[in-house]
């Protein structure tokens, strides 16, 4: 009776234990307001939901981009260092933001902290990944016989020494005050104030160019024009991009324009230009061009 007595202490004293060990951890993820913190780990097990909330297609690529910063320095935009939550928690409230425009109150209120402190983190991290991603990795365009190693089928054998596909994006941004940079930032196409920016990729799809944001009134051909990425070209080149990149009189010596047909009867000059093949259209076109061109169906 007296051992049975002793394990049952025993027992009961490493259920204290664990129930100790297990109020703690619970208070660790509550906000000083008593709230539970949003963790990445809630949704990292399924990529569906990693995608929804961060726009990385599984938790294995943000993994990936969060240890690129593993040893960098973060200074942070207001002075002061933001201890409450993890790097990884950081990144996952930055891309968060990124991907749904939620406000700073409505993450701050996610994640357990105040709406400074979300200024603080995303400030931060934008400027971060913009060096890491954009000035340290995109330093030089790839050449089109590194593109033929990774070249997709779809570009065999007319397109194989395509060098780059381009097209612009168009973001939404504050309406300002004085009507002439109203003006200047609204776009015609959608209807709206807009900065507009040049993306080009490579024929397997990877970023690798990305320009300075332009007001959205801004034509294609003068944002490609401003940025002189076709300097990039070599003879032999070929670019590919949207039916409204009438960039041809841009096009250094020896370099071709592929671009999808026009309905319109082209000119003489535009006839000399290499036709992007209806099958290869929809592959390098936004869907609602797409239906613009009034393609036929395959």
């Amino acid at each position: 009776m007296r051992t049975d007595l002793m394990i049952a202490q025993g027992e009961n004293g490493h259920l204290r234990e664990d129930l100790k060990k297990l109020k703690a951890e619970v208070a660790s993820l509550k906000s000083p307001t008593g709230h539970p913190i949003f963790l990445f780990s809630w949704i990292s097990p399924k990529d569906d939901f990693v995608s929804d909330f961060t726009g990385m297609p599984n938790s294995g690529t943000f993994h990936a981009l969060l240890r690129m910063f593993e040893g960098v320095h973060l200074n942070y935009f207001k002075g002061w260092n933001v201890t409450r939550l993890s790097r990884c928690e950081q990144l996952f409230m930055t891309l968060l933001k990124l991907l749904r425009g939620l406000t700073h109150e409505d993450l701050a209120v996610r994640f357990g902290v105040d709406a400074s402190t979300v200024s603080n983190v995303f400030k931060t991290w934008l400027f971060a990944l913009h060096k890491m991603l954009v000035k340290n990795m995109m330093k030089k365009i790839p050449s089109r016989f590194k593109n033929q190693k990774s070249l997709p089928d779809v570009f065999k054998p007319k397109y194989e020494n395509t060098r780059m596909v381009l097209d612009c994006t168009e973001v939404w941004t504050a309406n300002p005050s004085l009507i002439s940079n109203q003006n200047m930032l609204f776009s015609t196409y959608k209807n709206r104030i807009t900065l507009k920016g040049l993306v080009a990729v490579a024929p397997d799809g990877t970023v690798i160019y990305i320009s300075l944001l332009y007001p959205g009134r801004i034509s294609d051909k003068e944002i490609v024009a401003h940025c002189k990425i076709l300097e990039h070209c070599e003879p032999g080149d070929q670019v590919m991009a949207d039916k409204g990149f009438l960039i041809f009189s841009l096009l250094p010596a020896g370099v071709t324009l592929n671009i999808p047909p026009s309905r319109k009867r082209p000119s003489l000059r535009q006839s000399r230009l290499l036709k992007l093949p209806l099958l290869l259209a929809p592959e390098f076109i936004s869907r609602e061009r797409y239906k613009e061109l009034n393609f036929p169906k395959f």
